[in-house]
């Protein structure tokens, strides 16, 4: 989820600072600041090459608006998309919508695909805070519409928060949470998150900029 953004190169406390972090009840997603800027990319583990950057395109109120775009390149697959995610704040970030719009190729065939997620209820996403020994449950419950084609989505998943520690990626040095993701099938994956840049590193990613 791009980069070749001003990065940062400097410890946790001058990170912290030089962004102007402000403290809001949407926790540590970079406190979802009016232009607040993102770009992450694959690692050299990645099997597949991915690419992002977002943006926060709308701050009124309680409510959020991200926009994000990126790229995805397999073996048999290319795919750009652009997603816009609304959100709401308090306790937390909680994530009420999403649509997506795609053009790819697979296989040799092109495609355009339009997709929009609605959510019974909002999806807890991030606490309001992070700390050692954190828990906390996303459902994602609602119904997604491709092309005109609707299917339910039922998803849960458990988030445990470990230790903070220092890392270090491309986009700059932080204290960061280890956060371990438990699918309902069981499945662990890991990623960690600063308060003062929120997602910074996942299993074959990382951040490459913040502005």
């Amino acid at each position: 989820m791009v980069l070749l953004f001003a990065s940062l190169a400097c410890a946790p406390e001058a990170a912290e600072a030089e962004l102007g972090f402000v403290a809001n009840a949407c926790g540590p997603v970079a406190a979802f600041q009016a232009d607040r800027k993102w770009a992450w990319a694959s690692t050299d583990e990645a099997e597949t090459l991915v690419d992002w950057t977002s943006e926060v395109r709308s701050l009124k109120g309680n409510s959020a608006r991200i926009w994000t775009v990126g790229s995805t390149a397999g073996p048999q697959f290319t795919e750009d998309y652009s997603r816009t995610s609304e959100y709401e704040c308090g306790g937390g970030a909680w994530l009420l919508r999403e649509e997506t719009q795609a053009a790819g190729l697979e296989a040799g065939v092109s495609y355009t695909r339009s997709t929009v997620t609605e959510y019974d209820e909002p999806v807890l996403i991030w606490p309001d805070e992070l700390a050692n020994g954190v828990r906390w449950q996303s459902h994602w419950v609602g119904t997604s519409t491709s092309d005109g084609v609707k299917s339910a989505v039922d998803r849960t998943v458990d988030y445990a928060v470990k230790a903070p520690s220092v890392i270090e990626v491309e986009g700059g040095q932080f204290q960061a949470f280890l956060v371990i993701a438990t699918d309902q099938d069981g499945t662990d994956s890991r990623f960690w998150l600063a308060r003062e840049a929120g997602l910074i590193k996942g299993p074959d990613y990382e951040l490459t900029g913040l502005w």
